[in-house]
Formats: C-alpha cells, sequence, structure tokens
C-alpha cells in the first residue's frame, strides 16, 4: 500500500504544479517588458512548465536512476530559483510606494512627471505591480511545491525505483564464470593425483 500512497501524493504534487506554472507564466506576461527582469521572469515561467512535464514524465512513465538523479537535482535548483524570484519581484513590487514615501520625507519640490521620468531614465520601472504581486505569490507556490517534491523522492527512493537489476548493484557470481560451463574439479582430487604420479615418475627416473 505503500507504493500506492507515494504515486499519489507524486500526482498531487505534479497537478499542483501544472496549475501554479500556468498562472506564474500568465503574470510572467504582464511583467515581461520590464527591463530588470521580465525576460528572465518569462524564461523562469517557460522552465517550470517544461519540468513538470519531464518530471510526469520521468516518474510516471519511464522511470530509471538516470532519470530519477536527474529530476531530483533539478528540483533542488529550481528551489533555489522559485526562491530568488519570490524575494525579488516581492521587493520589487512596492517600488511605486517606497519611492513616493521617500520622495515624501525628502521633500523634494518636484512634480510627479518630472520624477517618473527620472525614475525611467535610471531603469525602475513601476509598472504593473499587482502582476509583480502575482508574480511573487505563485513563485512561493512553487518553491513549496519543489521542497515537498524533493521531500517525497527522498523518502521514497527506494519505493519509487523499485529492487535494483542485477547489472546495476553487486552480484556473488563472478563476471568470468558461465552458467554452460561445468564446474571445476575439487582442490583435494586434484592433489590426489599429483600425489599418485609422483612415484611413477620418481620410479621412471631412477637408473
Amino acid at each position: 500500500h505503500m507504493f500506492h500512497s507515494h504515486e499519489q501524493i507524486i500526482e498531487k504534487i505534479i497537478a499542483a504544479q501544472i496549475i501554479f506554472s500556468s498562472c506564474y507564466f500568465v503574470s510572467a506576461l504582464f511583467v515581461s517588458g520590464n527591463s530588470y527582469g521580465g525576460f528572465i521572469c518569462l524564461l523562469t515561467g517557460l522552465v517550470y512548465g517544461a519540468f513538470t512535464a519531464v518530471t510526469y514524465y520521468g516518474l510516471r512513465k519511464q522511470i530509471s536512476r538516470t532519470i530519477f538523479g536527474a529530476i531530483l537535482g533539478g528540483a533542488v535548483m529550481l528551489v533555489f530559483v522559485s526562491l530568488q524570484s519570490a524575494i525579488f519581484w516581492g521587493q520589487y513590487s512596492r517600488c511605486e510606494s517606497d519611492s513616493g514615501r521617500r520622495l515624501f520625507r525628502q521633500n523634494i519640490a518636484v512634480q510627479y512627471e518630472e520624477t517618473e521620468r527620472r525614475m525611467l531614465s535610471y531603469g525602475v520601472e513601476c509598472s504593473h505591480t499587482s502582476a509583480m504581486k502575482s508574480v511573487c505569490t505563485f513563485s512561493v507556490m512553487m518553491f513549496l511545491s519543489y521542497v515537498v517534491l524533493v521531500a517525497v523522492m527522498i523518502k521514497f527512493k527506494n519505493d519509487i525505483l523499485g529492487p535494483a537489476p542485477l547489472d546495476e548493484g553487486y552480484s556473488p557470481v563472478s563476471s568470468f564464470s558461465s552458467p554452460n560451463m561445468p564446474p571445476p574439479p575439487p582442490q583435494s582430487s586434484s592433489i590426489s593425483n599429483m600425489s599418485a604420479y609422483k612415484p611413477q615418475y620418481a620410479q621412471s627416473t631412477d637408473f
């Protein structure tokens, strides 16, 4: 029954990743024009979708030790990628309110249009802040899903992979032996034969 339990957990994780990665990609489309990280955000959404498809195919259709290791390593890498994305877009989504409070505290006597133009000239783009918050939210969701996926893969590694095949594990049978070859004669009989031939050889050389 344990084999069915881990399969159900993986299926739920993959289903959640499909939903989260799709929402992330839609949100990334709105911030893709951002000069700071729009393209990286869009590329990350594509990686999420592609990796989810590879995870489903590798763990549910064509499992092997090589594929298992590749998926586990990719999931660990995406844990840090999604965490970095969540932190970056979470901080960046507050650019408008933070800049307004900073300008108010410094009491800079400039018009808002001039301030906005100056901000854009320095590369600070604060448009689509709602999409930035959405990207941050679904980055957190992807982060949590990858953490759970890594934990499940490590815990149920033997159940997912199954028993190791003979060619991958240690076999007590020597690789030089063949099942069609007859077993060698016992060592004691060969020693007795040698002792039987020894007196005859000694007699034949006695002059």
